[in-house]
């Protein structure tokens, strides 16, 4: 089975661009031959059941999507799913620093900040859909969470609300050689 492949696929493209990037399209080594043989007129059918095909490529072997078995379309995307799943550990790493802090309205200003910038960076490496920072990401750590019943039982909520980037859509470059001349086409 391919799985480990994949996985150091997965790895191999989350170090170098991030856990956000999805790992389809990227050559996998040290495969020979695949079997069985799949024909293309099966690759739509197991799209659709969020089967991820390994093909064979001009560029080598490589996974034609990266879909997951989530029957949520917003997490259907291993991409999605494996940025969710760096910010709840980032989330983790970041909020155990304020353990033991009473809370304040201080507190609450220096914990937003705290994850903005760790937001903020992410959003400078491509994790977020968006042309700023605004339109990608909000921390919220205000009254509007926090109640005064919240906080009377200990509890402090911070909510991040982030804009995933989606997958590439696909465009379409016809290229149409007439006579000498050739034109080249870029569609919907």
């Amino acid at each position: 089975p391919p799985d480990g492949a994949a996985c150091g696929v997965m790895a191999k493209r989350s170090i170098l661009r991030g856990a956000w990037v999805a790992p389809a399209n990227e050559p996998i080594n040290g495969i020979v031959s695949l079997a069985p043989r799949i024909g293309s007129m099966w690759h739509l059918r197991f799209q659709n059941e969020q089967v991820n095909l390994l093909q064979q490529a001009p560029r080598g072997f490589v996974c034609m999507n990266s879909d997951t078995l989530s029957a949520e379309e917003d997490l259907r995307a291993i991409s999605v799913r494996r940025l969710l799943i760096l910010l709840r550990r980032l989330a983790l790493r970041l909020g155990a620093s304020y353990v033991f802090e009473p809370n304040s309205e201080a507190f609450q200003r220096r914990v937003q900040r705290g994850f903005e910038a760790m937001l903020q960076y992410m959003y400078e490496r491509g994790a977020f859909k968006g042309s700023t920072p605004d339109a990608s990401f909000q921390v919220v750590t205000d009254s509007t969470i926090n109640t005064p019943q919240s906080m009377e039982q200990g509890r402090f909520i911070v909510e991040l609300r982030v804009a995933p980037s989606l997958p590439m859509r696909f465009l379409t470059i016809r290229l149409i050689q007439s006579g000498d001349r050739t034109l080249v086409a870029l569609e919907g």
